[in-house]
């Protein structure tokens, strides 16, 4: 739709349930999470609807996509690993490979605007805690650190 609410065009229109969206940094792909086909995947589609790819298919319950800011690259969340993590993957699906590696639940991923961090959600000190970590998976710093819960994270 445009800003003002006005245009508004459903680009899914399936049974399935969709969400998640995220848009690519050029404006011309949007990843989004799908259970079309039983299973929950990591998609991208034109931004006008066509052209649909399964990522993830597969692969576990992956969901929460988030463009890098060069677009090159998608940080996702999935439990092929038996937990949440947060996993990397090319713009096209290939080269999945998991960022975090503490036992825990990892939700969220944001990327910092010049694409060497990401924050997220995660349990790792015990219920839901802002996190930081390096794109190369080291350096990973509770940020909210305190007995609330914290969840999904931005950059401004």
């Amino acid at each position: 739709m445009d800003a003002d609410g006005s245009n508004q065009t459903n680009v899914t229109n399936n049974a399935a349930r969709d969400g998640s969206p995220a848009w690519s940094p050029d404006g011309t792909r949007i990843a989004f999470d799908s259970d079309r086909g039983g299973a929950t995947n990591v998609w991208t589609m034109n931004a006008g609807g066509g052209g649909r790819l399964n990522l993830t298919d597969g692969a576990g319950r992956s969901i929460q996509p988030a463009y890098s800011p060069d677009g090159s690259t998608i940080a996702f969340v999935s439990d092929r690993s038996g937990r949440r993590h947060i996993w990397f993957m090319d713009a096209d699906g290939v080269n999945q490979r998991r960022l975090t590696r503490v036992k825990a639940k990892h939700t969220h991923p944001s990327w910092a605007p010049n694409g060497t961090r990401l924050v997220f959600a995660s349990t790792a000190s015990g219920h839901n805690q802002i996190w930081r970590i390096k794109a190369n998976g080291l350096a990973a710093a509770n940020l909210s650190n305190n007995r609330r819960i914290d969840t999904t994270p931005a950059w401004s």
